[in-house]
């Protein structure tokens, strides 16, 4: 059981626009206010993990309570793969990492010097919405959730279960992943899709991905997009997504879809005939399959989940320490939990 004064959870939010970090007490409770830095996207990966690792403990440091944490819990950018040196994680929004395959989350918390757990963006914003009394799925047995900022991601909860896939290259469907380690949302954003648009190039450097044409990073760098633009991503949105989602979501039983992140959010909020639109999309598409659109009514859902599951992992005592020091691992990464 964990020490009854360990009682803190610190939950962060590593986006490819900006880190958020909040301090989550045993009974939910906010302890202080959220502290938001923007993602470094220069220099090297270990001076990216020296770099927001220090900010991390910063906010420990000054936060009168460094005693009374019990842990660190990550929601994380993708896509991530098993490999025989441990686990890796190529965040295609954040530059310095991108290439290098690091388990960053673990190396932060060395860093930090606190054990931690992790989940995919995807999964911690569904986490939000199903288990906040105020999420959009809360009590729902099958719902998913799409993320559509500067990149684009999906998690899938079905038979109530988060749901973890592997990270094919290309993505051509939601395999379940065969290894506990393995913490991947469905990576829908890159996923390749067929039209008559021209060809653009996603952050991972491929092309034709589904995030290529729904992704906004103005979006979150300016917590708005512009209305002019609001025609393009929805037509995007139409043409799309029912290509890359609608297979997999009836595969799950899932007909539940919740829209958090800046741009998809600002789009089904200024227009809600959206959400209709995007519906009738998928059931005349391949296979017919009716779903329904909701926009999140939780702000940063993915930071709220970290929360909630960091403070499952406080109750269930499954934070895990981190295996090796970051300096020994900063060019083969680390073991995963």
């Amino acid at each position: 059981m964990p020490s009854s004064n360990k009682d803190l959870v610190l939950a962060v939010d590593i986006g490819g626009t900006k880190i958020a970090a909040t301090i989550a007490g045993r009974n939910g409770k906010r302890m202080g206010r959220t502290t938001a830095i923007p993602t470094p996207q220069t220099g090297s990966a270990s001076e990216w993990i020296s770099s927001v690792g220090e900010a991390l403990h910063d906010i420990v440091r000054h936060s009168g309570y460094s005693d009374r944490f019990a842990g660190v819990y990550y929601s994380t950018v993708g896509p991530m793969r098993e490999v025989a040196g441990g686990l890796r994680i190529f965040p295609p929004n954040i530059a310095p990492l991108r290439q290098v395959g690091l388990h960053y989350p673990a190396m932060l918390s060395e860093v930090l010097g606190l054990p931690f757990g992790f989940d995919n963006d995807g999964n911690t914003a569904l986490a939000a919405e199903v288990l906040d009394a105020k999420g959009a799925a809360a009590g729902a047995e099958n719902a998913a959730v799409l993320v559509w900022s500067s990149g684009v991601g999906c998690g899938f909860y079905s038979q109530g279960k988060l749901l973890h896939f592997e990270a094919r290259d290309p993505v051509t469907w939601a395999d379940p992943a065969l290894s506990d380690v393995v913490r991947n949302s469905f990576e829908v954003g890159h996923v390749f899709v067929e039209g008559t648009s021209a060809k653009l190039q996603c952050g991972d450097g491929a092309w034709g991905h589904l995030e290529a044409h729904l992704g906004g990073k103005a979006a979150e760098e300016r917590h708005e997009i512009p209305k002019e633009s609001h025609a393009r991503f929805m037509e995007a949105g139409r043409q799309y997504l029912p290509q890359a989602l609608a297979m997999p979501l009836q595969q799950y039983g899932i007909d539940l879809v919740v829209v958090t992140g800046a741009l998809g959010k600002a789009l089904l909020n200024e227009h809600p005939e959206f959400a209709g639109e995007l519906s009738d999309a998928f059931a005349q598409g391949a296979g017919g399959h009716a779903v329904a659109f909701k926009a999140s009514a939780i702000d940063n859902a993915s930071l709220r989940g970290a929360q909630l599951l960091g403070l499952q992992a406080l109750e269930r005592d499954t934070f895990v320490v981190p295996a090796h020091s970051a300096s020994q691992n900063s060019s083969t990464g680390l073991a995963g939990p």
